[in-house]
């Protein structure tokens, strides 16, 4: 559950808070090293000549990397439609913090609102969470007015790009994006991919269950359409998860975020694909049930051999 603060001053007027020095430039050289692990960053954009990013238009459905799966096809469970937010070609020029941080305020805080109010949701709200699907290639946005209420959707994002396959990642180089149970570990607007979420991979069940040296790290939820081992939603799309996240974290809020290989978990199970991972996916499966069920972000903690465990 959340624990509630009184808001940033510097936050609220649309100042990052502050970074020391050697910590900034530590973040900025492991950002690097990671998402551009076999593949170097996107030159900077030229200058753009598309319309503002509330206009822009979808990317073609070329741009969207697939995920290879060994997993035979199969319908997936049935789920309330939900329009998509697809990534667009909108990109940024902006290259200081703070401009990127006006920017997306300036293009986006009225449509995050919007998209909350529709939701019937307040904003900032008490509770938030992200969750992310490999296989169909999309980040769900929840969230909920009160501490004490099951969360609601609020928008689902296309993912831009995404290496690797289905299955966790477990060592340094593999182009794996992660799965399992995450926070946003601090927000970023100084990467080579415009805004960026960080996530805190890895967490302990990583580095019990993955290489023990070499685990690899700096796993972030950014903007552009490359990467290696992230989320890379486009900077369109991505100043809309920055503003939502940030406002809420700036206000005293954490953010968890739930990585699942796929939505239809009994399909992969069943298939032979699930003998590869299938004691871990196995265990991750009670958490998307869980939520499915109760719309309530489940409580869990991690035991000595990496495995997750529900709690409460």
């Amino acid at each position: 559950m959340p624990v509630r603060r009184a808001p940033n001053p510097r936050a609220r007027s649309g100042v990052p808070p502050r970074v020391p020095p050697s910590r900034a430039l530590f973040s900025a050289l492991a950002v690097l090293a990671a998402c551009t692990n076999s593949a170097a960053p996107p030159p900077p954009a030229a200058a753009s000549t598309l319309p503002p990013p509330a206009s822009a238009s979808p990317l073609p459905a070329k741009a969207l990397a697939p995920i290879p799966s060994a997993a035979p096809p199969a319908p997936a469970p049935s789920a309330p439609a939900f329009p998509i937010r697809a990534p667009t070609e909108w990109s940024s020029n902006e290259i200081t913090p703070f401009g990127r941080v006006a920017e997306a305020k300036k293009n986006k805080m009225a449509e995050v609102k919007r998209l909350f109010a529709e939701a019937h949701v307040s904003f900032p709200p008490a509770q938030m969470f992200l969750r992310a699907f490999k296989k169909e290639r999309v980040l769900e946005l929840w969230a909920a007015s009160r501490a004490d209420e099951p969360l609601s959707r609020i928008a689902v994002y296309g993912v831009c790009f995404a290496s690797g396959e289905l299955g966790p990642k477990r060592v340094e180089g593999d182009m794996q994006v992660p799965e399992g149970l995450y926070k946003i570990k601090e927000s970023l607007p100084s990467t080579p991919y415009y805004l960026a979420l960080h996530v805190d991979y890895p967490n302990l069940s990583d580095r019990i269950l993955g290489d023990k040296r070499r685990p690899g790290g700096e796993i972030l939820i950014h903007g552009a359409c490359a990467s290696v081992g992230c989320l890379a939603m486009g900077d369109d799309r991505i100043a809309e998860i920055y503003v939502a996240a940030s406002e809420y974290r700036w206000a005293g809020g954490q953010v968890p975020v739930h990585i699942f290989p796929t939505r239809d978990m009994a399909g992969l199970l069943a298939s032979p694909a699930g003998e590869a991972h299938r004691a871990f996916w196995e265990n991750l499966r009670p958490f998307l049930d869980d939520f499915e069920r109760t719309k309530r972000i489940p409580k869990y903690r991690i035991d000595a051999k990496g495995r997750y465990e529900q709690v409460g």
